[in-house]
């Protein structure tokens, strides 16, 4: 029985002094796990050092003045102007969208639930939480819908009455813009460092580290995706890839770029069916 107890404690020994010696190994030549676990301390650390129990990026303004000035009535767009931002009210300050008229006077508001468009969104992506990100680009359709867009995380058809008629969950962020056939134009990226691409599978030329890839979104009335083409491969096809590292980082010179968010791209504008 003792000596059956000794093999038991051997074994236990031996399996510790492999473990050990694999993760070193796996340090020193970034073997599995590694990248994973210095992904995850890179997340930790920034999370321990960004949180903050109030809202990110907002702040109560600091003057006391309401409306707007009108310089030239002449140049106003007529109708009804849809705006986001947050705004303080029960909750603190809380993302809303509000209807304005000429004069800039609040004709109709409605606070946004951001947690009820996504409830399924995975947390400790690019996203994140989505009660943590802003409204970033919304679409005013002339039946009262409206279209928004949660930063990274995606975007939400709501009727009139301010109810999901559906979501789009494709990092989407920035501007919307609507074509002649209805169909909606968005960007998008990746939740996730990539390394490859549709047309690159075998990874991308030049890029000896894991980016964000952007996407150009094409999206139905529906909110079916209809298309969805890669920045970067697109860039690739016509030849253009040498400006990644131009417009981004122009100090990188042969060296590449030296940053994972190469090709960040805030708006897509359909063009006309006549051009």
């Amino acid at each position: 029985m003792r000596q059956a107890t000794f093999e038991k404690i051997g074994f236990v020994i031996s399996l510790m002094v492999l473990s050990f010696l694999y993760g070193f190994a796996a340090r020193w030549h970034g073997w599995f796990p590694n990248t994973v676990l210095e992904q995850a301390s890179q997340k930790i650390t920034a999370l321990s050092s960004t949180w903050s129990p109030e809202s990110a990026l907002l702040r109560a303004r600091v003057y006391d003045r309401e409306g707007v000035q009108i310089k030239d009535a002449q140049q106003i767009q007529p109708g009804l102007t849809v705006v986001t931002s947050s705004w303080a009210g029960e909750g603190g300050l809380k993302p809303e969208l509000r209807l304005l008229d000429e004069r800039g006077n609040v004709v109709h508001a409605r606070r946004i639930d951001r947690g009820s468009l996504f409830p399924d969104s995975a947390l400790g992506l690019r996203g994140g939480d989505p009660n943590r990100r802003i409204l970033n680009g919304s679409y005013l359709l002339p039946n009262g819908d409206v279209l928004v867009n949660l930063n990274y995380i995606g975007t939400a058809r709501l009727d009139a009455c301010g109810r999901v008629q559906w979501t789009s969950v494709e990092g989407n962020h920035h501007s919307i813009a609507q074509a002649a056939d209805g169909s909606f134009w968005i960007p998008g990226t990746s939740q996730r460092l990539r390394t490859s691409t549709p047309a690159h599978p075998d990874g991308i030329p030049g890029f000896d580290d894991p980016v964000y890839l952007d996407w150009i979104l094409h999206i139905s009335e529906q909110g079916e995706l209809l298309d969805k083409i890669n920045v970067i491969d697109l860039l690739y096809a016509n030849g253009l890839e040498r400006y990644i590292s131009k417009v981004n980082q122009p100090q990188a010179g042969t060296g590449g770029p030296r940053k994972n968010d190469i090709t960040h791209m805030n708006d897509v504008e359909p063009l006309p069916p006549s051009v």
